[in-house]
């Protein structure tokens, strides 16, 4: 998960950078990781994609990534307490 997040950080190449994107989310649906905590590391920067990133596809990753990462009631408040709701009320318009 590291390494995946090092690329994201770093990556200069378009294209590696959106299938980088694009595994946050599949990795975010399996149980083993959420036990391991290995998801909570990648919601920084899958927050600063939401903020920052124009391409619809790469910001449909992170959102899905959310999603999957934020079910429970006091997930959904330390979400909230991210600042990041705005930037996805945004997408909705």
């Amino acid at each position: 998960m590291h390494t995946l997040l090092q690329i994201i950080n770093t990556t200069s190449n378009k294209n590696i950078y959106k299938k980088a994107t694009q595994i946050i989310p599949t990795l975010c649906l399996g149980k083993t990781l959420r036990l391991l905590g290995l998801v909570e590391i990648t919601i920084p920067t899958v927050i600063k994609i939401i903020q920052r990133e124009t391409d619809l596809e790469i910001v449909t990753s992170a959102v899905s990534a959310i999603f999957y990462t934020f079910k429970t009631k006091s997930e959904i408040q330390k979400l909230v307490e991210t600042g990041v709701i705005p930037s996805l009320v945004s997408y909705l318009k």
